[in-house]
């Protein structure tokens, strides 16, 4: 459920973005999109397999798969229209929350679940955000190449963040400490507020990132 809810949403949502930004970022856009397609239906770690498994047992694998794949097929293609993007990037959302529910059952409606989930993603946003700006800047040697363009793994950390977010915000709403809020705010609206990080030379160092997400995450209630 936890690897489900970081790549699905979390880099899906960049590729559908993206698409719509800079012709630069319709490099990246193909990779946030096919991310979680390789690296969890079709890859052999561990925890890959186990989500494998889970998704077969509940009947969501193929719907999952024809989903990602048509969604993949059309991401970076600036030929593409508006509405066609947006129908296929909705049918992922449709059946990723599909495949969510079946697993998780019932525990999925409930703050506590949701808190343990949120807190997943904002980690995994913290790490992303502390490979980007290894060396003290954001540094991009190749466009649109994993490993070589770490403007990939900044949007990565945004929209895992933006994905937390909604995750918490869906019914039952999990509730936010004052300051978990405030920590929260600040990570959303000024740190990652633009797709691209606002000065890649001089970024906000990964420490002060880190510990405004542990900020928040202390700030969850559930």
């Amino acid at each position: 459920m936890n690897d489900i809810d970081k790549h699905t949403a979390g880099r899906g949502r960049w590729g559908n973005n993206l698409l719509w930004a800079a012709s630069l970022d319709l490099k990246r856009a193909g990779k946030h999109a096919g991310h979680p397609q390789h690296e969890l239906l079709m890859g052999n770690e561990p925890h890959a397999l186990n989500v494998q498994k889970f998704l077969r047992a509940h009947n969501v694998f193929d719907s999952l798969n024809n989903a990602l794949t048509a969604y993949v097929k059309i991401s970076g293609d600036g030929s593409i229209s508006k509405d066609e993007i947006e129908r296929t990037y909705q049918a992922v959302l449709t059946t990723t929350e599909q495949a969510r529910r079946a697993i998780a059952g019932s525990a999925y409606d409930t703050p506590s679940f949701r808190s343990r989930a949120a807190k997943f993603v904002m980690d995994t946003a913290a790490s992303e955000y502390a490979t980007a700006t290894e060396g003290g800047r954001v540094a991009v040697q190749e466009p649109g190449v994993p490993g070589k363009d770490n403007f990939i793994e900044y949007q990565d950390a945004r929209d895992f963040l933006a994905a937390a977010y909604e995750l918490l915000r869906a019914t039952p709403t999990v509730e936010l400490t004052h300051d978990g809020r405030a920590a929260f705010d600040k990570l959303r609206n000024e740190i990652f507020g633009t797709l691209d990080p606002p000065d890649p030379n001089r970024p906000v160092p990964a420490t002060e990132v880190k510990a405004l997400i542990e900020r928040a995450e202390r700030g969850l209630s559930g």
